[in-house]
């Protein structure tokens, strides 16, 4: 488990008291990160390659991404750029800003993992906000002002901004016990969706996309079928 918290912005905000707030979710190496219109203080917890240089931010041709998570299948994907990139870390997140850069947004489709990613593209001028396929990791945006305030925890960003409970929501989750969609107990505060993710272009306008949009085929198995395609899906999975 690792955690971020950032902003997209003309202005600037104090991401210290935030950071500590999440310090919890990665307690091995800390770092607040300033560009263009942006800043992330990302907490890691090592896991992958324990050295200081597996820490984030990950950057390659102006592409700089930050990762909550875990890609099952990197060994694999940095095959495929082992004779023009020579990686500087054994961690599992260092491929994806080369993926991005080949692939454009399609290069989540061929991750097999869990993850929240942050994409800063100076590029194009566009930043990207993304949740993996279920939602297994946590992604909060705030829209303040003409700013974009992100994190994995809503706590963090209660200490840049004040933020205000959605007493509506809160009455829903209290006779339901469930948040209906993106929703969180604060105004204006939404999860990223899972399968989905925000681009934020320079103006600091938000556009929704859906990722993840598996085909499902109806097909007619035996029992004998469904228990050799099952033992091989259960055994390619872990």
């Amino acid at each position: 488990m690792c955690g971020f918290v950032g902003y997209f912005s003309n202005q600037s905000f104090d991401l210290s008291k935030a950071s500590e707030e999440i310090l919890h979710r990665g307690p091995d190496f800390q770092s607040i990160t300033n560009g263009k219109n942006w800043a992330v203080a990302f907490n890691r917890l090592s896991i992958i390659d324990l050295s200081v240089s597996a820490m984030q931010p990950f950057k390659h041709n102006k592409i700089t991404v930050y990762v909550n998570g875990e890609i099952y299948n990197y060994l694999e994907l940095k095959k495929e750029f082992i004779d023009s990139y020579e990686f500087k870390t054994s961690n599992d997140c260092e491929v994806i800003p080369l993926l991005y850069e080949n692939y454009g947004i399609d290069f989540l489709n061929k991750i097999n993992g869990f993850f929240s990613i942050v994409i800063i593209d100076e590029l194009k001028n566009k930043f990207c906000l993304i949740r993996d396929r279920y939602g297994k990791k946590p992604l909060y945006f705030y829209k303040y002002l003409d700013s974009i305030l992100f994190g994995s925890e809503i706590k963090s960003l209660k200490k840049i901004t004040n933020l205000k409970a959605n007493n509506e929501v809160i009455a829903t989750n209290l006779c339901s016990w469930f948040l209906l969609g993106n929703q969180s107990l604060y105004k204006d505060v939404f999860n990223v969706n899972p399968g989905s993710y925000l681009e934020i272009n320079h103006d600091f306008k938000i556009k929704e996309y859906k990722w993840y949009q598996p085909k499902i085929n109806k097909v007619n198995y035996s029992y004998n079928e469904i228990e050799k395609t099952y033992k091989h899906l259960f055994d390619e999975s872990i």
